[in-house]
């Protein structure tokens, strides 16, 4: 994985791991604003959700990312 997110670096200029820093620092600002904008936001969300789902360390934090998206989908009238 190491060789690999080198390669990427030297090629593109960024790799994987950089492209999660961003994503976690996207999905923080989601978090603190506590409302899902758009649905390029919602899949990120969405795909946090599911890295965590089964950690029970992070049962809080799930289920805050499952009522933002719950809230997304069924906007309030």
């Amino acid at each position: 994985m190491d060789d690999l997110n080198q390669l990427l670096k030297e090629k593109f200029g960024h790799n994987i791991a950089d492209e999660k820093d961003k994503e976690t620092e996207i999905i923080q600002k989601i978090v603190k604003r506590s409302k899902i904008r758009n649905d390029r936001e919602f899949e990120m969300v969405k795909r946090r959700e599911e890295e965590i789902w089964e950690d029970d360390s992070q049962t809080e934090y799930a289920e805050t990312l499952r009522r933002m998206m719950g809230d997304y989908e069924v906007p309030e009238v």
